[in-house]
């Protein structure tokens, strides 16, 4: 059974990935910066194999 008296709202962000509130009042946050930091990590990686590669 759907309980359509609670419901969640969600933001989504770069540095904080989500952030959370219900309506009972409960909120979340879900960091972004360690994940933000590996797609950086990647990008750097693909372009210095991208380089090479075109040489």
């Amino acid at each position: 059974n759907l309980n359509q008296n609670n419901a969640l709202a969600i933001d989504f962000g770069i540095n904080n990935l989500v952030t959370a509130v219900t309506s009972k009042g409960k909120s979340f946050i879900i960091d972004g910066r360690k994940l933000k930091s590996l797609n950086q990590w990647f990008n750097k990686c693909t372009a210095r194999l991208q380089c090479i590669k075109d040489k």
